[in-house]
């Protein structure tokens, strides 16, 4: 008792989500020991099909209501049994033994930490609901019909003569310290600022990170 269920979401008295993290995970549990009957390292449904059924159902479970029980994934217990549930489905769709590290897993499957991908929905709800009032510019994936027709090409026509100013250069930067990790780039036309930008990014991210985040910023801020 003391706990009552309303919209898929377990409200305990105290508020502490404990239960709905209980309830979710064994739930997704149940549904991955089902799969991995017929996903077996050597036969059974391949790694594409693996990763859709991750995507498409099982993350969308564990991630669903996050904005409201956020807090509770602070709790180490909890973050445990979520990425509990992570790593079996992985070990699935890697087709891998038990004995692989975790962090091998993710770089196998090119999946997020679960605990990350919970706050990367909670803060983009803040932000698209006006609740955080900051200023944040969010990459959000683009929707099939405006991906770029592979027939169209980005060309650069500028060239360098002697004694032009009207040039590209861009300078980029990452770094991590005790403040966190930080990615920033300019981009000069000639000598003039054309655009600059400064990327805050979880401090999970390493330093590589940080500087590939920054070329890939001022790449795109090209192409504009």
């Amino acid at each position: 008792m003391g706990k009552i269920k309303y919209l898929g979401i377990l409200i305990d008295i105290k508020l502490k989500f404990n239960e709905h993290i209980k309830y979710i995970t064994e739930r997704c549990t149940k549904l991955v020991n089902a799969l991995s009957k017929s996903a077996r390292i050597s036969w059974g449904l391949k790694h594409e099909a693996l990763k859709t059924i991750y995507d498409g159902g099982i993350l969308l479970k564990l991630l669903y209501a996050g904005p409201v029980w956020i807090e509770c994934i602070n709790n180490e217990c909890n973050k445990v049994k979520y990425v509990r549930v992570q790593r079996i489905i992985s070990l699935r769709i890697a087709k891998s033994y038990h004995t692989i590290s975790h962090k091998a897993l993710r770089i196998l499957t090119e999946i997020t930490l679960i605990h990350m991908k919970v706050q990367e929905v909670a803060t983009q709800y803040n932000i698209t609901t006006g609740i955080n009032t900051q200023k944040y510019r969010i990459d959000k994936a683009e929707t099939p019909i405006n991906w770029l027709h592979p027939a169209d090409v980005v060309s650069v026509n500028d060239t360098k003569d002697e004694g032009e100013e009207n040039w590209w250069n861009n300078f980029t930067d990452g770094r991590m310290n005790k403040k966190g990790v930080a990615s920033w780039f300019a981009v000069f036309a000639g000598k003039v600022l054309a655009e600059k930008l400064k990327f805050k990014l979880d401090d999970l991210c390493s330093n590589n990170q940080a500087q590939q985040l920054a070329i890939v910023k001022a790449l795109e801020a090209l192409e504009m």
